[in-house]
């Protein structure tokens, strides 16, 4: 519960321009996404998983 999850497109993620955010989420007390990300289909997305003083970064290359 409480882990942030970042989506990013992977041309962003790839060129190290992190600032740029599809969307954030936080993981629910089963571990599930708290709010849905919404975003283009067609494209590669780089999702980032961390819980500081957990686990984490973690990174899940995704095609949608």
């Amino acid at each position: 519960e409480g882990a942030s999850i970042r989506v990013y497109a992977q041309e962003d993620w790839n060129s190290g321009n992190h600032s740029v955010v599809q969307g954030v989420s936080f993981t629910d007390y089963r571990g599930g996404w708290q709010t849905p990300v919404f975003v283009e289909t067609g494209r590669t997305y780089v999702i980032v998983f961390a819980k500081p003083g957990h686990f984490g970064p973690d990174t899940e290359t995704i095609v949608l």
